[in-house]
């Protein structure tokens, strides 16, 4: 995951990697709270089910992570 996180901010993106289970409503809120007005949220990617299980998260190429996010 850092390998993604630093070729996105590498972009100048601004990437925060949380862990949550949106099944959590006081969870999901909890997060939610914690963004900050300064930086609003603008993309979640929710990987829980969405590898098809062929490739590690850390190691998808632009290309692949496009394919994954197609399923």
């Amino acid at each position: 995951m850092e390998g993604v996180r630093a070729e996105l901010e590498g972009l100048g993106a601004r990437v925060s990697v949380v862990a949550c289970d949106v099944a959590d409503r006081d969870g999901l809120a909890g997060v939610i709270a914690g963004i900050g007005e300064e930086v609003p949220l603008r993309t979640v990617v929710h990987a829980a089910g969405v590898n098809t299980g062929t490739v590690a998260l850390e190691s998808l190429t632009r290309e692949r992570l496009h394919e994954e996010l197609a399923v």
